[in-house]
């Protein structure tokens, strides 16, 4: 083929593919991605949970003949995130209840929101102060889904503490977002 049939396609190509970019006359400018997160009244503090990638696990043994294996198990690593907490008081610690999902089989619904939950554990995390708030790191081995992150109690660094009182929830769910890289 030419130099100049050669150019002339591609110039037809890539109009072609640029006029496909562009949305249709009288077409609303909607946003392209909506997350809202509303704070529970009952809840305090206001929270945030945030994917981070998840790193392989490794078992290392002791002794002669030691060997060090790679070990294949689903995890989830969640950053939380506190903010506007009453007083101005700092968090030191806290007690939370992670549910998602495990690498069981399973077929169900889609649906978007707090899912089903075949896996829960409670855990004890310390927080520590970030620019707008408090963080804490919680691995959770086992997961291969997190749907909700409960916060039961709050430990300050004055010694007193808030717990949730009867049927009140203080819950979050994670950025569908995962980030595949920290940085």
């Amino acid at each position: 083929m030419k130099p100049t049939g050669l150019l002339a396609s591609a110039i037809l190509v890539l109009a072609s593919a640029a006029c496909g970019q562009q949305p249709a006359a009288g077409t609303p400018d909607w946003p392209r991605a909506l997350f809202t997160m509303s704070a529970s009244h009952a809840c305090p503090i206001s929270m945030r949970a945030t994917q981070a990638g998840t790193t392989d696990l490794v078992k290392v043994q002791n002794g002669p003949g030691a060997s060090r294996d790679t070990i294949s198990m689903p995890g989830q690593r969640i950053h939380l995130i506190l903010t506007n907490v009453p007083g101005e008081k700092q968090i030191t610690g806290g007690t939370v209840i992670a549910s998602g999902l495990t690498a069981r089989a399973r077929i169900d619904k889609s649906r978007t929101g707090d899912g089903p939950a075949d896996l829960w554990r409670t855990l004890q995390v310390r927080f520590s102060a970030v620019d707008a708030g408090f963080r804490a790191e919680i691995a959770l081995p086992g997961f291969t889904a997190v749907n909700s992150i409960q916060l039961q109690s709050v430990t300050y660094a004055d010694g007193s503490t808030w717990k949730l009182a009867d049927r009140q929830t203080c819950t979050v769910a994670p950025d569908p977002l995962m980030l595949v890289a920290d940085r």
